[in-house]
């Protein structure tokens, strides 16, 4: 009999103590006019005003009777306690005896937005983009974002293996949850193949090179290059018959070579100098390159500006007497 009562009692109690639903924080911290949503009587006070920071997206931030009653009388603000039925649930109704709770909504990421978020981060109309796996955490509401520098890329583009894409909800200005889905992407690449055997260190002619276009993983880093950027760039390596040309192969045509003759101008004041210097190193449009003068054997440095054509820096022209070498 004693057990029986005792089980009623509990049921009661746990009926009693039925929980009731966690209000959204509206930003980064909780204010007045959030708490005044559970307490008409927090109207009174400011809005704006801070009243404690918005708990992390899946935690909760509970306001026990004690602190509310300090924070009405911190802010000037009376509370008259309600005067309620034993075991009475109302719910759009806080009385001054329960918690008041606040907590993010969240919920599973709908696939359908998720891709939306791909699509519009990958910013390609003829990409194929197929989720394989999604994240199965409950997120806040939010901005989902998927920015490309969460994209990985699969170890060989011409097998488009599923890859990670991390993402992101922002649900406050400065709060980010993290998410993540798995995907296949496919896009039509243009893919440039060697026709004949390209020595390294020659220029490549047009009539060298082929294009084809191939579905494959679209790349984001400059991992392919266009047939048009192909004619007068050298190969870092000897590439074969067959071959895909890749960005990391070539190298553009340097403006002087090492062994060049060349054509070295300097200023100093009203005063023009020009001669000639023989290349010690090679370097392309803007590059510092050391140079030989043949009659002094004395070595300056000199910035390329054109084919086989270089400038001293004013500031080294007297340093170095260039003005007595021309001569």
């Amino acid at each position: 009999m004693i057990f029986r009562i005792f089980i009623a009692v509990c049921l009661s109690a746990c009926l009693g103590a039925q929980e009731r639903p966690c209000l959204s924080p509206s930003g980064d911290y909780i204010l007045a006019k959030d708490l005044a949503r559970a307490i008409p009587e927090f109207a009174t006070v400011p809005a704006s005003k801070i009243l404690a920071s918005a708990p992390m997206a899946g935690g909760k931030r509970i306001f026990r009777p004690g602190e509310i009653r300090g924070l009405a009388a911190q802010s000037g603000t009376k509370i008259e306690p309600n005067k309620v039925e034993p075991n009475k649930i109302e719910l759009n109704k806080i009385e001054l005896n329960n918690d008041v709770c606040f907590a993010w909504p969240q919920a599973v990421l709908n696939r359908n937005d998720v891709l939306d978020a791909l699509r519009k981060s990958l910013n390609r109309s003829d990409a194929n983009v197929e989720i394989i796996d999604l994240t199965t955490d409950r997120a806040p509401q939010g901005q989902l974002s998927f920015p490309l520098a969460g994209l990985g890329t699969p170890a060989s583009l011409e097998q488009p293996v599923p890859v990670l894409w991390r993402g992101e909800v922002m649900y406050t200005d400065t709060r980010r949850f993290s998410v993540w889905a798995r995907v296949r992407i496919t896009a039509p690449v243009t893919v440039v193949f060697a026709v004949e055997k390209l020595e390294a260190g020659h220029p490549i002619g047009a009539g060298q090179v082929r294009a084809e276009i191939q579905q494959r993983f679209p790349a984001l880093k400059n991992k392919v290059i266009a047939i048009d950027q192909i004619a007068g760039m050298v190969p870092t390596r000897t590439i074969s018959p067959g071959a895909e040309l890749r960005p990391d192969n070539l190298s553009r045509p340097n403006e002087v070579n090492r062994g060049d003759l060349v054509a070295i101008e300097a200023r100093t004041g009203r005063v023009k100098l020009a001669f000639s210097g023989r290349a010690e190193s090679a370097g392309h449009m803007g590059d510092l390159i050391t140079v030989r003068n043949p009659d002094t054997q004395k070595i300056f440095q000199a910035r390329v500006c054109a084919h086989d054509r270089a400038i001293v820096e004013p500031d080294s022209v007297q340093g170095n007497g260039y003005a007595n070498e021309s001569r």
